[in-house]
């Protein structure tokens, strides 16, 4: 290239780089978060997830982190978890106070822990960004102080699994053996 075709008209001047603004509307961001992140999350935990494109679900929470939506990505999980947990599980443990209760809980939490991976790893960079910035709990740790405050410390169940651990801990003292 030629020195003669390059026009300089200050060489002090320095070359501004402006951040690209570009605004998404808010519909085009409740779409996102209805029909693909939410519905998703609802997929997840009731376990039929092999459908699921998790590159797509992470590039949609990206962009509703980006243009600053962080707060309702965050919100409509927390809220998306918390019903799965009282509508689904809490009344699966419920229901079997009496029979299994101990496997159905254990089984409930481990499931429960297998979607919030998922489920974080979807939203890690919501967790990089909006939640350290807002000084909020992490996705995976809010799902487990959800399924504490919804399933285990629900009245019913936390009677009976202080009872059922307090006999188990009583037969084990007697001598007896305990499955555990």
């Amino acid at each position: 290239m030629n020195k003669a075709s390059i026009k300089v008209d200050d060489p002090n001047k320095r070359m501004r780089i402006r951040q690209f603004f570009s605004s998404v509307d808010d519909r085009y961001v409740n779409g996102i978060w209805t029909t693909s992140l939410k519905t998703a999350i609802q997929e997840i935990q009731k376990k039929n997830n092999s459908g699921l494109s998790f590159e797509e679900l992470y590039r949609n929470a990206y962009t509703m982190v980006l243009h600053k939506h962080g707060e309702k990505l965050y919100t409509g999980t927390r809220d998306v978890v918390t019903e799965h947990l009282v509508q689904k599980v809490r009344q699966d443990v419920v229901d079997s106070l009496n029979n299994n209760f101990l496997m159905t809980l254990n089984s409930a939490w481990n499931d429960h822990r297998t979607a919030m991976v998922m489920i974080r790893d979807i939203l890690m960079y919501m967790d990089r960004v909006y939640v350290s910035s807002q000084k909020l709990e992490p996705v995976y740790n809010l799902g487990l102080i959800l399924f504490r405050d919804n399933v285990v410390r629900y009245a019913p169940i936390r009677d009976h699994l202080r009872q059922t651990l307090l006999d188990m801990v009583a037969k084990e003292r007697r001598g007896e053996v305990v499955e555990k």
